[in-house]
């Protein structure tokens, strides 16, 4: 988790505490004015109530002082980020990218950009630093929208008689969920109808040496099999 101000990122030194850090983040998340009662109750759920009001105050103070004064302001009992500043997260463009792509249509060129944009923006789970309940609830939304960015990206390319990138998002993927069978089929087909035969082959093997062939039952056919179908288009 970097903070910029002016082209300089805030060092640990200027933080002064994690927990500092961590209200600055919160804040970037919640873009509206908050109540000292919510940011206590997400921060430092489980401490006790004699002692939420010198934590809050007091990394309150560190925030301002690592960043600059104004940058959480108050108005009728209520902070907020100051309102005359603009800030740039990389969050909240992540998620705008998804969302003017999921407007446009469809296997577009320009669906296909946004698309590309954020998942340039996507490089790891939000705030692994961060234990606090709201952080680890927005970590899985984001890793469960990189996810799915990842799976339509796959079959966009596969569509488009693109194979190899298609199997790049694929092993992406599997790099995240190695049981992820639809990414190994996708995988597979992406070699097969690419005519790299051998690669497919050792995908398969490792497809099924991860998964567990006793776990795998009958359902799986043998690779020739497999061959067969996708060559016939199932």
């Amino acid at each position: 988790m970097r903070v910029e101000l002016a082209g300089r990122e805030i060092t640990d030194l200027e933080w002064r505490s994690e927990k500092s850090k961590e209200m600055f983040f919160y804040f970037l998340c919640n873009r509206r004015p908050l109540r000292k009662e919510e940011i206590v109750a997400a921060l430092w759920p489980d401490l006790p109530d004699e002692k939420t009001t010198s934590a809050f105050h007091s990394n309150m103070y560190r925030l301002r002082k690592a960043l600059y004064p104004e940058v959480i302001a108050k108005d009728s009992g209520r902070y907020i980020l100051d309102p005359r500043s603009q800030f740039e997260f990389d969050v909240e463009r992540f998620q705008e990218l998804l969302a003017k792509a999921g407007s446009r249509p469809n296997g577009s060129e320009e669906t296909i950009s946004l698309m590309g944009q954020a998942l340039a923006l996507y490089s790891g789970p939000f705030a692994m630093d961060f234990y606090s309940e709201w952080a680890e609830t927005l970590r899985w939304q984001l890793a469960e929208q990189h996810m799915s960015l990842l799976t339509t990206l796959a079959t966009v390319f596969s569509d488009a008689k693109e194979y190899k990138r298609s199997a790049d998002i694929c092993q992406r993927i599997l790099e995240l969920d190695e049981y992820n069978e639809a990414a190994w089929y996708r995988l597979m087909s992406n070699y097969i109808l690419s005519g790299q035969t051998e690669a497919a082959r050792f995908c398969y093997k490792r497809y099924v040496q991860v998964l567990g062939s006793e776990d795998l039952g009958d359902d799986v056919p043998s690779f020739e099999e497999l061959q067969r179908q996708i060559a016939r288009g199932k």
